[in-house]
């Protein structure tokens, strides 16, 4: 993951005037909604299925957030 992008990326957002920020928010939210719609609950289920069997331990909170933080930039800037 590249970090600075997304600290960069984060910067650019607190920096525009707030009806912007209220916009891009919208925006993202409508993104993000008609894009979980897209996914089918079954497939949802299966990855939940194969994600809680394995054998190795959990992720760590570091590890999580590293996670969480490459999806959006998957999502939102790709």
């Amino acid at each position: 993951m590249n970090t600075q992008l997304v600290e960069a990326l984060l910067q650019t957002i607190l920096a525009l005037p707030e009806t912007e920020r209220n916009w891009l928010e919208e925006q993202l939210s409508h993104k993000a909604v008609s894009l979980d719609s897209a996914i089918q609950p079954t497939k949802r289920a299966i990855d939940l299925i194969g994600f809680a069997a394995t054998d190795q331990p959990p992720p760590t909170d570091e590890e999580v957030q590293a996670i969480l933080e490459d999806r959006l930039v998957e999502r939102y800037l790709s």
